[in-house]
């Protein structure tokens, strides 16, 4: 039942996505392989073929389809997943709204990652959720 204010209270199982949207970026501290980009800097752009998904250690990120920004990723936000899942080019331009550092996740480390930690895979698809009930108003 709700709790009166228009909210529903969590399933106790959903508290661990929760806990690791919080601490998800604890996962990709100290982070070897972090690239970091400039301000205006391309992440990458619609049609290319994706190899990595990102994570947003430092700094923000624009999402942008044509000259449109849908989105602005923050830190510990990811970004790019989708094509790791359906191996189809990237759907939007990533750029770098501000000097960032993000980690890189190739489809191997992103199985491994989907395998083994579970609340991660449900992290992913809580986001693409959210986006995709966003974009579809």
């Amino acid at each position: 039942m709700g709790s009166g204010d228009g909210t529903w209270p969590l399933h106790p199982s959903c508290h661990h996505v929760l806990e690791f949207e919080v601490n998800a970026i604890n996962i990709f501290r100290g982070e070897e392989d972090a690239k970091v980009y400039q301000p205006g800097d391309p992440v990458f752009q619609s049609g290319e073929c994706g190899e990595h998904m990102y994570v947003v250690l430092k700094g923000r990120i624009d999402i942008k389809i044509g000259d449109q920004i849908v989105e602005t990723v923050q830190p510990s936000g990811i970004f790019g997943a989708l094509a790791l899942i359906d191996d189809e080019e990237r759907s939007a331009d990533a750029v770098a709204q501000t000097e960032v550092e993000l980690a890189l996740v190739d489809k191997k480390r992103f199985t491994y990652l989907v395998q083994n930690h579970p609340f991660f895979a449900l992290y992913v698809l809580k986001l693409l959720a959210e986006r995709l009930r966003r974009y579809s108003k």
